[in-house]
């Protein structure tokens, strides 16, 4: 789960322990959001703080790639909530 609010600049703010113990899934579902919200129609939202409240790690099905199609849907929803979009086809917005 991740909570935006407005920031000078690109902000992540993340509990230590969890950035200690999944490195790499954090990053993945940061880079995730800023796939989506860096092609924000009419402008890339891009001054915000990004603030990882939880993320559940399963230690079988986790990977990095569903920890980045988890940041999409984030960027999806953060995007909805400010009523802009995603620009590219109906495809890249859906994340396939």
């Amino acid at each position: 789960m991740v909570e935006v609010e407005p920031a000078a600049g690109f902000v992540v703010d993340c509990p230590a322990a969890l950035a200690e113990t999944h490195p790499l899934f954090v990053r993945e579902a940061v880079f995730g959001v800023l796939d989506v919200v860096i092609a924000a129609q009419p402008h890339p939202l891009k001054d915000f703080l990004l603030r990882v409240v939880e993320m559940e790690v399963h230690p079988v099905d986790s990977s990095q790639h569903a920890f980045r199609r988890a940041g999409h849907d984030a960027g999806r929803k953060i995007l909805a909530e400010l009523g802009l979009r995603c620009c590219g086809s109906p495809e890249q917005q859906a994340g396939r």
